[in-house]
This record gives C-alpha cells, sequence and structure tokens, in this order.
C-alpha cells in the first residue's frame, strides 16, 4: 500500500514566520497523520518549502513507513531534490538532509503536483502559521480540514 505525504508552506515575510503542514494518507485516503509546525526568522520561501519537504521525509521516517510518496507544490525544491546535482543555493544543506532520507529507502519517491491538487496540505499551513508550536495528530486531523478530506476521498472513489 502506497502512502502519500503531501506538504506544503506558507511564507508571512514581513513577520519572518513560516507555517508548514504535512498531510499523510494512505491508498484509501485515509489520514495516516497531520502536522502542523511554524519556524520563525525565515524569510526566503524556496528555504521554507525545503524545509516543509524535510520534515514531512522525517515524519514519515518517525513513523516507519515503507511505500511513499512525498509530494509538494515548489516544483524548484522537486526538482533540486531529484536532479541529485550540488545546490549551492541556501537551502542546499535542507536538500542534503532530504535525499539522505529518501536515498536509503528503495520505496520512496518524490513528486510536483499543482497547487490546486495540494489542497489540504495548503489549508493547512494557514493554520500552522499561527502555531506556536508543532502538533501532530495520528490517524486523525484538525476538525477545519475534515469535510476536505472526506470531499476529496469520496470524489476519488
Amino acid at each position: 500500500m502506497v502512502v502519500k505525504a503531501n506538504w506544503d508552506v506558507a511564507v508571512d515575510v514581513r513577520n519572518k514566520n513560516v507555517g508548514i503542514r504535512v498531510a499523510i494518507r494512505d491508498s484509501n485516503g485515509e489520514v495516516v497523520a497531520c502536522l502542523c509546525s511554524c519556524f520563525v526568522n525565515i524569510s526566503n520561501p524556496s528555504v521554507a518549502e525545503a524545509m516543509g519537504l524535510r520534515r514531512a521525509a522525517f515524519l514519515c521516517t518517525e513513523l516507519e513507513l515503507s511505500d511513499m510518496i512525498l509530494e509538494g507544490d515548489s516544483k524548484l525544491v522537486v526538482n533540486a531534490t531529484i536532479s541529485g546535482e550540488e545546490i549551492g543555493a541556501e537551502y542546499g544543506s535542507i536538500i542534503e538532509d532530504v535525499r539522505r532520507v529518501i536515498n536509503g529507502r528503495l520505496n520512496w519517491g518524490i513528486r510536483f503536483i499543482y497547487r490546486e491538487a495540494n489542497c489540504i496540505a495548503h489549508k493547512l499551513t494557514k493554520l500552522a502559521i499561527n502555531s506556536s508550536d508543532e502538533r501532530v495528530w495520528l490517524e486523525d486531523s484538525l476538525i477545519e480540514i475534515k469535510n476536505d478530506i472526506l470531499m476529496e476521498k469520496y470524489c476519488n472513489d
């Protein structure tokens, strides 16, 4: 059974806050886990997206998930991770962390998806940016996105 982890970030450039969200669902659309986290003193969107991918990869490792697809709407970060090339940009060391996690797992992949297909993660980021601590829900999610999860699940059946 393949599990998908969608990540997204919201950047408040003025206050230098980043909200990271991760939504992990199984092949039936059931929630495996959700995460909301906030980081401060970051205003670079590419750094924020790379941090979101890294947190998603680490969460999947913590949950000991085996067949994984990490999906995000940052083409720059996805392509940088897949390329295998050295990244000289500010987010290069973060991408290297992600590569180390992915390379050790044969059944893991990463792919770009359009923002419109990343709705639940996008909605979670709006909630995460105002959070003061990291929150993780196992086999559950925030009440604010339960209807979105159900609608997406039944639309895909």
